[in-house]
């Protein structure tokens, strides 16, 4: 029983590789705003890593407020935004003692025209789930 339980506490506390493949369309919940013709738009990219033990949450992103896509571990959803100031967050429910707890991050950023900007959702132990720029 000892090995067992020695096994699964290494399985849940380290992250496995990540091959990251696209989101199915059908997972789109909203569409993010058009941009305008006369604009060059950002390209913006969101990653969910595969983080171990609290990696069953949801990773609902929102941009600007709309939620625009569940994503399930290892999958990737890019999109095209507006140059200019935007809101990115991520929203998930963790279970605490049977009480779904809801945990809200998000961080402001500011797009230039023609760039390409990646993002992360990983989880934090014990505390939902987080949106950091990719490395």
């Amino acid at each position: 029983m000892k090995p067992l339980i020695i096994l699964l506490l290494i399985t849940f506390s380290t992250g496995c590789a990540v091959n990251y493949h696209p989101v199915s369309p059908a997972k789109l919940i909203a569409q993010p705003p058009v941009v305008e013709i006369d604009k060059i738009a950002a390209t913006v990219t969101i990653k969910r890593d595969n983080g171990g033990f609290m990696s069953a949450l949801d990773g609902r992103f929102h941009f600007d407020g709309v939620h625009l896509i569940t994503l399930s571990q290892g999958e990737v959803y890019t999109f095209t935004a507006t140059p200019g100031k935007h809101t990115l967050a991520v929203k998930s429910i963790q279970p605490m003692m049977l009480v779904p707890i809801p945990f809200h991050r998000e961080i402001s950023t500011n797009f230039e025209s023609g760039g390409k900007y990646e993002y992360i959702i990983s989880p934090i132990t014990s505390a939902g789930l987080e949106i950091v720029v990719s490395k």
